[in-house]
């Protein structure tokens, strides 16, 4: 069943995180629409931002953890405190 389907997620100001949980290694992605960054550039840098993050945080993250990250407008690198809220809200952590 499709993550979005599960209804599972969490949001603050600049994020939304949609989750569920399998088996297996955690897996994340990002999406970051043009509404929200008009410049291919700047949409990549905010994946890169977010995956390095997450890749920082990957040791304590569970197994069978599936999210996706979806970026609103507004989000700036500064907002990476909000990153580490969801993962917190939605249980993310061991």
């Amino acid at each position: 069943m499709p993550v979005i389907l599960t209804r599972k997620s969490v949001d603050a100001s600049t994020l939304r995180l949609a989750y569920r949980h399998t088996t297996g290694k955690a897996k994340f992605t990002v999406t970051v629409p043009k509404k929200a960054f008009l410049l291919a550039t700047d949409r990549n840098k905010v994946k890169r931002l977010i995956y390095s993050y997450i890749e920082h945080e990957y040791k304590l993250i569970k197994p069978g953890f599936f999210g996706i990250f979806t970026v609103k407008k507004g989000f700036l690198p500064k907002n990476k405190q909000d990153i580490k809220d969801l993962l917190k809200k939605a249980n993310a952590y061991l």
